[in-house]
Order: C-alpha cells, then sequence, then structure tokens
C-alpha cells in the first residue's frame, strides 16, 4: 500500500471526502460518509437514530439535546462559529469571509485539500451535531462521518429557526431555509 493509498484510506475512515475542490451548500459539511462506514447504523447503534416503518427518526433525547446546544450559536458572530468549527476540525484552518449574500464560513482542509464553504446555520448545525455526539458511544472520528445524515433529520434553521422547506436544486431536491437560504442536504 503505498502512502497516497493510507491517507486516503485515513481521510475516508475521519469522514473527510478526497480529491480537493470546493464544497458548498448542501454538499458541504464538516464531514462526508467513509466509504466502508455506514454511519446510519453507527448513528442508530448509539442510540441518536431509531427506526421507524418508513426510514428513521432522531431519539427524543438527542434530538432535544442537539437543538439546545444550538442555542448559543444564534446569538454569535460569525466568528465565534468560526471558533467552534475549530474546535471540531482542529487540523483545518478555518475563515470567515464576507459574501454579497453574507458571511461565510470557509475551511481549508489540511489532509486532502477541500475547501468547504459553510453557511453560518450549516456550521452551527455540524458543530452543534459534533458536540452533542460527545456525549454517546461514537468516536470522535465518526461523529463527522454522520454529519450529512444528521442534517437530514433538521426540521428547522438551526440560524433563524425558521421552518425548513424541501426544494429543487438543479433538479435534485434538497432541504433550505426559506428565510436565510442556507442548505442542509438531501430530503430524508
Amino acid at each position: 500500500m503505498t502512502l497516497r493509498d493510507s491517507v486516503r484510506q485515513l481521510t475516508a475512515r475521519l469522514g473527510l471526502s478526497s480529491g480537493g475542490g470546493v464544497r458548498t451548500g448542501a454538499d458541504a459539511t464538516l464531514g462526508t460518509a467513509g466509504d466502508d462506514d455506514s454511519p446510519t447504523e453507527t448513528l442508530v447503534d448509539a442510540g441518536v437514530l431509531r427506526p421507524v416503518d418508513d426510514g428513521y427518526v432522531l431519539a427524543d433525547e438527542f434530538g432535544a439535546r442537539w437543538l439546545d446546544s444550538m442555542a448559543p450559536f444564534r446569538a454569535a458572530t460569525a466568528e465565534q462559529v468560526a471558533d467552534g468549527v475549530r474546535g471540531v476540525r482542529q487540523d483545518a484552518t478555518v475563515t470567515v469571509e464576507d459574501r454579497e449574500d453574507g458571511q461565510t464560513i470557509v475551511v481549508s482542509d489540511a489532509w486532502d485539500g477541500v475547501t468547504l464553504e459553510l453557511s453560518r446555520a450549516a456550521a452551527i448545525a455540524d458543530v452543534a451535531a459534533v458536540n452533542t455526539l460527545a456525549g454517546s458511544d461514537i468516536a470522535p472520528p465518526d461523529r463527522l462521518a454522520c454529519l450529512p445524515v444528521l442534517r437530514r433529520h433538521l426540521e428547522e434553521c438551526p440560524d433563524c429557526e425558521a421552518s425548513l422547506v424541501e426544494s429543487g436544486d438543479d433538479g435534485e431536491p434538497v432541504v433550505t431555509c426559506p428565510t436565510c437560504g442556507a442548505h442542509f442536504g438531501e430530503p430524508r
């Protein structure tokens, strides 16, 4: 196995994608599912998700704790939200950029060259999720891999608290906030 293969396996295990580039909108999360792991099963095994007839729902206790952990970030500055991201992704460089449509949290990943552009709301959801998962049996690297799955279970915007809606984005359905325009990923 080459060093490059080892690095790719490690980045996949840590819940990071490989290949460089920029991920924005619904495709940008602090972690992505690794090839060999099932984040949904990891969340079920930890009691974070529970199966229902047509899929999965958040366990009530986890859902309440996740929402509670988002609350302090709503009053935070973008730089304070970026500090939360730095705490979750200590391997990356995190900056705040002013854009035409608001402030964007930019995460430049030291492992695989990927740059993430997160809305404030998406960063709040991800940081709060990782912090809430710290109270579970899920190992730290696996917490990042669970973020895309958890985002599918958001019902309100982590930042402005508006009810999220499903919309068509380039023909692909995504969950968005009608108030601030943040994207959170595929509907469940």
